[in-house]
């Protein structure tokens, strides 16, 4: 009958020591789940705006071009022009346009367990160059009366550049940058655990 009493005792001892760690456990978890189930909203937007950021500005598309540019000009004389007063010149040339987003102002609005919300600037031209290095001159007319002079180049290369800005956004340079920005976007937010992924290109 003692033998039965002790192993009664010991058994209700088990018993509660069991529920004593099982107490301890729960209350443990209570207090310190977001130590280990997951950071505060703040700390998770700081490291959604950390890795973003990591990428920088993210350069998506790049047009690479070769071309040649004539130039020809003249004096005028109340809108008529002046015989012998012509001056010309053929460039052949390089050059490259990049376009991209800029993700060092993508904003955080929202952020859940498996679902983020952002803001992320539209897509735009980050980078356009003219390579003067490349250039060749293949054909140059100067003129005593009407010189060539620095000032031409350089305002004939500016509306180049511009030409070529435009005809690479008619071209969708911009639409194919904001498709793989977005693409890069996904799977970046993805591979740190989110499966309901909005962004809002503004």
């Amino acid at each position: 009958m003692a033998r039965k009493t002790q192993k009664q005792r010991r058994l209700r001892f088990y018993r509660i020591l069991v529920l004593l760690l099982i107490a301890l456990i729960a209350v443990y978890f209570f207090f310190f789940r977001k130590k280990f189930i997951g950071v505060s909203k703040e700390e998770r937007v700081d490291n959604i705006k950390a890795s973003i950021e990591d990428l920088g500005e993210l350069v998506t598309v790049e047009y690479n071009y070769t071309d040649v540019l004539t130039y020809k000009d003249s004096l005028t004389l109340m809108d008529m022009k002046i015989p012998f007063t012509d001056k010309s010149y053929i460039i052949k040339y390089k050059g490259y346009i990049k376009a991209g987003v800029d993700l060092a102002k993508a904003v955080v609005k929202d952020v859940g367990e498996t679902s983020v919300e952002l803001d992320v600037p539209m897509a735009a031209i980050t980078d356009s160059v003219l390579d003067e290095k490349s250039m060749t001159i293949l054909d140059q007319k100067n003129n005593i009366f009407n010189p060539l002079d620095l000032g031409d180049y350089q305002e004939t290369l500016k509306k180049e550049l511009n030409a070529r800005e435009l005809k690479a956004k008619k071209d969708g340079i911009l639409e194919r940058a904001q498709a793989n920005a977005d693409k890069l976007l996904r799977k970046l937010l993805e591979g740190l655990g989110f499966t309901d992924i909005k962004i809002n290109y503004i």
